[in-house]
Parts: structure tokens; C-alpha cells; sequence
């Protein structure tokens, strides 16, 4: 059996979408649950999220910081 979410130093590792979830420190790819400080973290290369989160994110850690990157997910 493949465990497709690993949890990693950076966060919750999803194998599958090489994606990390409401990951701890700046990845290369983080999808973001919601926009409270502790599942929204900034520096992130590419985000994907609601477009509430992003536009959260975006407020609260600066249009720079808020993912290099950003794509809205329903």
C-alpha cells in the first residue's frame, strides 16, 4: 500500500500532486486550507487556495509574500 500524505519536516506531503498542505516553511508548491496564521504561512513559491484565502493572505502577509504564484481552487 503507497501512502499518498507523508508527513515531512516542511508539513503534510501529498505524493500524488507533489504538493505540500498548510505546509510550516516556504515550498515550491502549498495548497493553503483556509487563512488563519497557522495554515497560511508566507514565501511560498506557488499557492493554490480559495480566492478568499488568497485575498487573505495577500492583506495580511503582503502582495509579495503571499505566494509567488497563486491559483484560485474552488
Amino acid at each position: 500500500m503507497v501512502a499518498w500524505l507523508v508527513p515531512k519536516p516542511e508539513g503534510l506531503y501529498c505524493v500524488p500532486g507533489d504538493v505540500y498542505i498548510d505546509p510550516l516553511v516556504p515550498v515550491p508548491r502549498a495548497i493553503i486550507t483556509h487563512g488563519h496564521a497557522d495554515h497560511a504561512r508566507p514565501n511560498h513559491d506557488a499557492v493554490l487556495a480559495t480566492r478568499e484565502t488568497l485575498a487573505i493572505m495577500a492583506l495580511r502577509m503582503g502582495e509579495d509574500r503571499a505566494g509567488r504564484a497563486r491559483q484560485p481552487l474552488a
